[in-house]
């Protein structure tokens, strides 16, 4: 049995020691932050802006979602004094989104200085039309800072303004905002908040391989259409890794945001976390062969362990933990009964708390909240990978309406 134990002993440690060290890693780089440019633009020094809204059957909040981008300023100068233009593409919706956005492009043609609306004539997921739109982007202003915002996120107040100061620095290539959400879980609000905090330190190492594409900022130049994978989801970390690969910071700015609704159901929360999971997945085994920049490099391989290699481990330290106690137990030897197994028992019962918890999405109090986080964050991503090997297309899904029909 002391083989086995072993075997358990050094799998628990090859799932923790990488989390560990990342943790150390970012948290010396905590100490040092990368901070956005916050001065105010000149005139002359106003980049080309464009934003760009994907849309899929957003009939029920295309309009409250253009008044929002609307509302926004740049310098003091409603968006149309700024010179930023509007480019939305729709994924073939069914329920009138385009018409509804170019019926209310005319009525507010003061809103932006000018505006396109791109149809898809069929539904080929959101990557797909972000590729296209770029395509016209590039075409149209080769140099615009991008601003890309999902229709079902709201801007705080002076975000837009925020990402386009923060793109005068040369050598930042991207920059996303910070996640609000409302009804989220206590777990959900763990994970997101690690999950953040990890954005933000992996930005001060040089790059951060994940953005939030509800709303980020980042040059045309630098993302060539052709490189995204049009039949995975993930496009926000697709443009992020694309631009961090090239040399150039890819960050989460500390202050500006977007606010968006987590859906109530169980279910459909579990769907929103495997589909995110997936897309990770997915780009992360694309990404396998990534050695520079050196600082960038290090956090992909990071993530690489914590959604490739960790899911897995977990699942080989379950096995192993089961054939322990089979084999401890047929010999008349209490699993515990060793120091070494002493010390297994203890982490296999945190471990199936740990995982039982995060099954009704409670992380655990302090100082095990970010391992409960961890291990719970493990359950989505076993189902990211059953259905990147069984389940259906992952570019294409249903938006969550109650979701967005809740927002104030």
């Amino acid at each position: 049995m002391l083989w086995v134990a072993l075997a358990e002993g050094v799998v628990a440690l090859w799932f923790g020691l990488p989390f560990l060290a990342h943790r150390q890693r970012c948290a010396a780089a905590m100490k040092s932050p990368w901070t956005p440019n916050t001065e105010p633009l000149s005139p002359e020094a106003m980049p080309e802006v464009v934003v760009l809204v994907p849309t899929w059957n957003e009939s029920g909040v295309i309009e409250r979602r253009l008044a929002d981008l609307a509302a926004q300023h740049i310098e003091g100068r409603t968006l149309a004094d700024a010179g930023v233009r509007l480019v939305l593409i729709d994924s073939a919706s069914e329920d009138g989104t385009a018409d509804l956005a170019e019926a209310w492009m005319v009525e507010h043609s003061e809103a932006f200085a000018g505006h396109s609306i791109l149809r898809m004539e069929r539904r080929e997921g959101k990557t797909a039309a972000v590729q296209r739109a770029l395509g016209h982007i590039r075409e149209q202003t080769p140099t615009a800072i991008v601003v890309m915002v999902d229709a079902d996120a709201r801007c705080s107040p002076g975000a837009l303004e925020a990402l386009v100061r923060a793109m005068a620095e040369k050598e930042l290539g991207a920059v996303g905002a910070r996640p609000e959400r409302h009804g989220i879980t206590a777990l959900e609000a763990s994970h997101r908040g690690l999950f953040s905090w990890l954005r933000e330190a992996e930005s001060s190492l040089g790059a951060t391989p994940f953005l939030e594409g509800s709303l980020m900022a980042f040059r045309a130049e630098l993302v060539d259409p052709a490189a995204l994978d049009p039949t995975s989801n993930a496009d926000d970390a697709q443009i992020a890794t694309m631009i961090a690969v090239q040399g150039f910071r890819t960050a989460q700015h500390p202050t500006a945001a977007f606010i968006d609704d987590v859906p109530t159901t169980w279910g459909t929360r579990w769907d929103q976390r495997v589909r995110r999971g997936r897309g990770l997945v997915r780009l992360l085994r694309r990404q396998r062969h990534v050695r520079t920049p050196e600082g960038f490099a290090q956090s992909l391989r990071f993530q690489r362990h914590a959604h490739l290699r960790a899911p897995f481990l977990l699942l080989a330290g379950w096995q192993l933990a089961e054939i322990r106690w089979g084999l401890g137990l047929r010999s008349g030897l209490l699993p515990w009964e060793t120091p070494l197994g002493a010390v297994l028992t203890v982490f296999e019962s945190m471990a199936l708390l740990m995982l039982a918890t995060g099954l009704i999405e409670r992380p655990w109090f302090k100082p095990f909240r970010g391992l409960s986080t961890v291990i719970g964050g493990m359950i989505p991503l076993w189902g990211a990978w059953w259905r990147e090997w069984f389940g259906g297309p992952a570019h294409l899904w249903t938006p969550n309406a109650e979701a967005r029909q809740r927002e104030k």
